[in-house]
C-alpha cells in the first residue's frame, strides 16, 4: 500500500460505515411497491404515519365492520388492531387521521353527502389500542375534510365540510389547554374564496359519484358503539360520497 494510500484510509473507513448503517434513507428514490394491504378498496379510509409505523383505518361500505391496521416498515407487514366500541361504517368518505406525536391518533369519521350533520370525531390511544370518542366537531364533516396535528402550538387543525355544507377551518385544544373546539370563525364559509376561485362559498370537495371498490370484507355489528348508527349503503350510496 503506497503512503497516498494510507494517508486516505482512515478518512475512508468512517464513510463506508456511516453508509452500511444507512439503512432505509440509503434506498433509491422512487415508488417501490410493498406488502399490500390485508384488504383493498373502501369508501371511507385514511393513513398516517408516525416515528416507527403506519397505520390504517378503513370502512368498506355503511355496513361493514371497521378495520384498523399497522404497517411495520422493517419488515413490510401488517398486524390488525383493535375496533372494540366503533359502529360498522363508522368511518366514511372524507376520514381523516393525525399523529400528535406521541401517544394518540386523532380521527375525523367523516360523512356522505346525504349525511347532514355528521360531526364524529375519535381518538386512539397507542399504548393501550383503545379507542374514544370525543367531542363533535363544530361544524358538520364531508368530503373536504383535512386534519394536522401542529407541533408549534401542541394543537389539531382541521378543514370540515363538503361541497354542499362550505368549509370550517378550526383548531382543537387537547386537555389541560382545554379540550374544546373554538367556534368556527366567524363568516369563513361565506367569506373570501380560495385562490383561484372567482366567487362563493369556501370549500374543498370530493368524488360526486361512487364506484364499488373492487374486494368486499366481512360484516359485523359492534355491540358498543362509540359511531352514530350508520345507514344501509345499498340504500345511500355507500361510505364515502354516497353516490348521486
Amino acid at each position: 500500500m503506497g503512503p497516498v494510500a494510507r494517508r486516505c484510509l482512515p478518512l475512508l473507513l468512517p464513510a463506508l460505515l456511516l453508509l452500511s448503517l444507512a439503512g432505509p434513507s440509503s434506498a433509491s428514490p422512487g415508488w417501490v411497491q410493498k406488502a399490500p394491504t390485508p384488504a383493498a378498496g373502501g369508501y371511507g379510509e385514511a393513513a398516517v404515519g408516525t416515528g416507527s409505523h403506519v397505520y390504517v383505518v378503513r370502512c368498506y361500505s355503511s355496513t361493514s365492520s371497521v378495520q384498523f391496521w399497522r404497517y411495520d416498515p422493517s419488515s413490510d407487514s401488517w398486524s390488525s388492531l383493535s375496533t372494540a366500541g366503533l359502529a360498522s361504517g363508522t368511518f366514511r368518505n372524507g376520514t381523516a387521521l393525525a399523529w400528535d406525536g406521541g401517544d394518540y391518533l386523532y380521527a375525523l369519521a367523516g360523512a356522505k353527502y346525504e349525511d347532514s350533520d355528521r360531526r364524529i370525531f375519535l381518538r386512539y390511544r397507542i399504548s393501550t389500542d383503545t379507542w374514544e370518542r370525543l367531542e363533535n366537531t363544530p361544524g358538520p364533516q364531508g368530503a373536504g375534510d383535512a386534519l394536522a396535528w401542529s407541533g408549534w402550538d401542541n394543537r389539531l387543525y382541521a378543514l370540515l365540510g363538503s361541497s354542499g355544507h362550505g368549509t370550517v377551518f378550526t383548531r382543537w385544544s387537547p386537555p389541560p389547554a382545554g379540550g374544546c373546539w373554538p367556534a368556527p370563525p366567524e363568516g369563513w364559509t361565506t367569506g373570501p374564496p380560495w385562490p383561484g376561485r372567482e366567487e362563493g362559498t369556501s370549500s374543498l370537495s370530493g368524488a360526486s359519484t361512487t364506484r364499488p371498490p373492487c374486494r368486499t370484507s366481512g360484516a359485523t355489528t359492534s355491540n358498543s358503539t362509540l359511531g352514530e348508527p350508520c345507514l344501509d349503503s345499498r340504500s345511500g350510496g355507500g361510505v364515502g360520497d354516497g353516490g348521486p
